[in-house]
């Protein structure tokens, strides 16, 4: 298999993650960004246009459920 570094899972987590936000599965969206964001930090480092993008999705994810004090620490 695949390497768990390996892009394509972070490419999947952003898929499922954005598949559970549509569905309405707000938590399970937010465990995905999160692994693609842990990942794409890893690989990218903090200051990379991807790491910005999750950080912003994620900064969506918690604002769609009311958490603007969380929200606000990801905008």
């Amino acid at each position: 298999g695949l390497p768990k570094n390996h892009p394509d899972f972070l490419t999947s987590y952003n898929n499922l993650a954005i598949v559970n936000d549509q569905l309405g599965n707000f938590k399970i969206a937010a465990d995905y960004i999160n692994q693609a964001l842990a990942q794409a930090e890893g690989q990218f480092g903090p200051n990379h246009p991807t790491v910005a993008l999750l950080l912003s999705s994620l900064a969506t994810n918690r604002r769609t459920v009311g958490d603007f004090h969380q929200a606000q620490l990801y905008d």
